[in-house]
């Protein structure tokens, strides 16, 4: 375990991550540290905060959707880390992007027809 420490750099090679550049979050000096790879990890709070009103979600705060990743709120789509779902990983993100974007699409079409 290293303490006190916050990632400032990544750096590396053609290959690959090689080392991070750390700063003392108490003394503000810095250091390396060789590495063979990152994985970059941003926490369980959903950032959810920049939706106004009420949506539904789990205990946790994270939205729930339908199979088109539509919210409670119509029109909302969500994807990604923001919402319920087994896990969150890049993987899961982009299938869930993929589908919120056409569920999307659709849903723009059909406003407009009923004009």
């Amino acid at each position: 375990m290293i303490w006190n420490k916050r990632v400032v750099e990544i750096e590396g090679t053609e290959k690959g991550a090689d080392h991070l550049v750390l700063e003392d979050t108490v003394t503000g000096d810095r250091s390396t540290l060789k590495v063979g790879g990152v994985f970059i990890f941003i926490g369980f709070r959903p950032n959810t905060g920049v939706v106004e009103g009420h949506f539904e979600h789990d205990a946790a705060g994270y939205m729930i959707t339908d199979e088109r990743m539509m919210t409670s709120i119509p029109g909302l789509f969500a994807a990604g880390d923001v919402r319920s779902q087994l896990t969150r990983q890049i993987t899961t993100a982009v299938g869930d992007a993929t589908t919120a974007a056409i569920a999307a699409e659709k849903y723009l079409t059909a406003l407009r027809e009923k004009d």
